[in-house]
């Protein structure tokens, strides 16, 4: 089972959850989603810890992909302490607020630091140089970028992706210089891109036009 946490406090978040679990039901996986508010939860009448939860899902439930959304009051709480996943998807909110967790800036600090994960896949204005750091933007730095980007007609978004550099997969494999396009339901080029570089690294079949 392979977990991803994804701050979930912006429509960006929405979008980019759309698309991976579009991508894997069209390629056969099975699914779980929780939105997790406590550091316990009531599993069979008890109170159980969260990463305690979260293994009885992969034990009974057998999901490929657990998708968890990480809720701003969630994380206040901590709650997520003590639990290391796959990857961490996580976008920034771009308007000021001084207690916010995911400000400009305040994002790699404070949210970085409380998510453990193998991967964290992050806007390229953090500028993380580590192989664990998967970027995405317009920026030719980004590890996933976009080089052109297209409203069709039925308000659908076509996106061209470009993959600059090392990505690697939670197969060992690794991904290398490469352009495809893809079209979204949506008009949110930020979220394409970051969905791109999850769907890649858990291996994920995309379907490029």
């Amino acid at each position: 089972m392979i977990t991803v946490a994804v701050n979930n406090n912006l429509a960006s978040s929405k979008y980019a959850l759309q698309l991976i679990q579009n991508a894997s039901i069209y390629n056969g996986l099975k699914l779980a989603h929780i939105t997790p508010n406590e550091t316990v939860v009531y599993y069979n009448n008890k109170k159980i810890p969260l990463r305690d939860y979260i293994e009885q899902i992969k034990l009974h439930k057998h999901p490929d992909l657990l998708i968890v959304e990480l809720s701003k009051e969630a994380m206040e709480k901590a709650i997520y302490e003590n639990i290391k996943f796959n990857i961490a998807l996580l976008f920034e909110d771009t308007s000021y607020d001084r207690k916010s967790l995911f400000n400009r800036g305040v994002l790699p600090r404070k949210l970085l630091n409380m998510i453990k994960a193998n991967y964290y896949i992050i806007p390229e204005s953090y500028h993380k140089k580590n192989k664990k750091y998967i970027t995405y933007g317009w920026s030719d730095d980004a590890s996933v970028s976009a080089t052109s980007a297209e409203v069709q007609i039925d308000g659908s978004l076509n996106v061209q992706c470009c993959i600059k550099s090392y990505m690697p997969t939670l197969e060992g494999e690794a991904i290398t210089l490469r352009e495809f396009g893809i079209e979204v339901p949506f008009n949110d080029v930020e979220a394409t891109l970051a969905a791109v570089a999850t769907l890649i690294i858990y291996g994920i079949k995309l379907n490029e036009n």
